[in-house]
């Protein structure tokens, strides 16, 4: 089940954060913003890079389309079609991974997304 934009929502919501290129063949290491990392980060889930601030993708870069994503302790080491090298991988660094906002789950009673914190009392 996925989740209707009220109006109110955001279009997209970030469900992840690159920090760094791990190996040579374009993995990434990526902070899960989620507490549903196996779904957001399943195989042929499109993500796209962008500023979480200002909430919309980055228009210069492609989106991304998970390959795999496998846990380690830091988070999660995530391949993407067309990122093949490290190089590659290094151009998405510092990036937030968003994903619209209409593909995410709806939650359960009592959760509230991130953005819902504010003002919240």
């Amino acid at each position: 089940m996925t989740k209707e934009p009220t109006g109110d929502e955001p279009a997209w919501l970030a469900v992840g954060h690159v920090v760094r290129a791990h190996g040579v063949k374009g993995e990434v290491l990526v902070t899960p913003l989620t507490d549903d990392p196996d779904g957001a980060f399943a195989e042929g889930v499109e993500l796209r890079p962008g500023d979480a601030e200002a909430g919309i993708p980055d228009d210069e870069l492609p989106a991304l389309r998970v390959a795999a994503a496998r846990p380690v302790t830091r988070g999660l080491l995530v391949t993407f079609g067309g990122v093949d090298d490290r190089d590659a991988a290094d151009v998405l660094r510092g990036r937030y991974l968003l994903r619209p906002f209409e593909e995410v789950a709806e939650l359960e009673e009592g959760e509230v997304f991130y953005h819902q914190l504010h003002g919240m009392e």
